[in-house]
């Protein structure tokens, strides 16, 4: 998962598929701080490598920690990028619920991850859960966000979500 801000931190949550979108975001605004975190310890000296390499600065923060207790205060983060990582996480539903609470009132959230047909029967990757698309729908919106753009495509749901207003959570 990588967790930014455009001139605060931006946040990914990761399996190393995000530091490429990390890369690239520090290019377009080199005052982004980038902040990369992956269960994986090992994971974490590779990141650190490709982000130093690809300009997203000598020192980018590298966290290990588990998707649904997120080692920051709430409302930290502008921007949180999570590329075909959720699915590695056992309680999906608490994860964006924990992406929210990290998120600014105003935070965006761009997810890209392995989708089920609808009608296929329930089965895990690496023993977790991949959602259909109206699974992932309703744990958006249960976790309080709100779908910008959603899409899907060979086998992976490709979704933008920003975090619901105090009016449209009341509704």
């Amino acid at each position: 998962m990588r967790l930014t801000s455009h001139a605060a931190p931006y946040a990914s949550i990761s399996r190393r598929a995000s530091d490429g979108a990390s890369a690239e975001i520090a290019r377009r605004n080199p005052s982004a701080q980038i902040v990369s975190l992956d269960y994986d310890r090992t994971i974490l000296p590779r990141t650190r490598e490709y982000l130093s390499g690809h300009g997203a600065g000598t020192d980018p923060a590298l966290f290990q920690a588990d998707a649904n207790w997120l080692p920051f205060r709430t409302g930290a983060f502008d921007l949180v990028v999570c590329l075909y990582g959720l699915h590695h996480v056992c309680g999906y539903l608490e994860a964006l619920r924990e992406i929210g609470r990290v998120l600014k009132s105003t935070g965006t959230f761009a997810l890209i991850d392995p989708i089920r047909k609808e009608g296929k029967p329930p089965g895990g990757h690496h023993g977790t859960e991949v959602l259909t698309r109206e699974e992932l729908d309703r744990m958006l919106r249960l976790a309080g966000f709100e779908t910008l753009m959603s899409r899907v495509s060979l086998g992976r749901v490709k979704t933008i979500a920003r975090k619901m207003g105090v009016a449209t959570l009341a509704a």
